[in-house]
């Protein structure tokens, strides 16, 4: 049975995210903080050229993480979410051309859509982070290794 998630998640442990007093219910966001956060999520758009998908949010991040802790925990969330993307895209590359000469191109059948999956979950996560940002809510990337 698939489990839906709540609008505000549980508390992550220190190591992994959110701390668990963070604002989360809207109410105590400013219109430009769910603005801006709403900004940085949507920079995943420029997925389509290497690597770049990671420098916007990662700028917008730097630039106003000291002034609020909601556009923090959002620039850190659309920054590790882009290079998580970006990292998957690449073990996509590295297993095409190590398994498709090997494989007689058969291992193509399952790696290309392997590079459409990680568009549709780049899609998926960008367009949940812009909503839960524009409510003024917190949101966690499914797939995403934390780096940051």
């Amino acid at each position: 049975m698939h489990q839906r998630f709540p609008d505000n998640p549980p508390p992550i442990p220190p190591a992994g995210g959110f701390p668990a007093g963070a604002a989360g219910s809207g109410g105590g966001v400013q219109e430009w903080e769910r603005t801006y956060a709403l900004f940085t999520h949507l920079t995943l758009l420029l997925i389509l050229l290497p690597l770049v998908p990671v420098i916007p949010p990662l700028v917008m991040w730097l630039i106003k993480r000291d002034r609020s802790q909601f556009v923090d925990l959002h620039g850190k969330e659309a920054v590790n979410f882009s290079l998580s993307l970006v990292f998957y895209a690449i073990g996509v590359s590295i297993a095409i051309f190590i398994l498709a000469p090997l494989t007689c191109g058969a291992a193509l059948l399952v790696l290309w859509p392997a590079y459409l999956a990680v568009w549709v979950l780049g899609a998926y996560g960008m367009i949940m982070a812009v909503l839960a940002a524009k409510a003024g809510r917190l949101y966690r990337y499914p797939l995403t290794i934390r780096l940051v």
